[in-house]
């Protein structure tokens, strides 16, 4: 698992790389540390103008179990419906 330590450094990554293959493995590794601290920061992207890395933010968002990613993740998918990975639905309503 990934320590807290690296989440600092995969925000920025996200935020700052242009490579959307950088951006990606950051925002998986986002989602494999379960750092709430990552939830802001993907929630930001949501509208990201890259589609590979919307679709990726909608399924480590389902992943994280974040009560407060539920609206913003709702939001994004009425507006670009993305077909959210295996366990992603059940993951992100088992919390409620």
């Amino acid at each position: 698992m990934i320590g807290a330590p690296a989440v600092d450094a995969l925000i920025a990554s996200l935020k700052e790389n242009q490579d959307t293959e950088v951006r990606r493995m950051a925002v998986t590794a986002l989602g494999k540390t379960k750092d709430l601290r990552a939830v802001e920061a993907l929630i930001a992207v949501l509208d990201d103008t890259n589609p590979t890395i919307r679709e990726s933010v909608v399924n480590t968002l389902g992943s994280i179990r974040e009560p407060r990613a539920v609206e913003p993740w709702i939001k994004a998918l009425k507006k670009e419906p993305v077909i959210p990975g295996p366990g992603c639905l059940s993951s992100l309503w088992s919390r409620y």
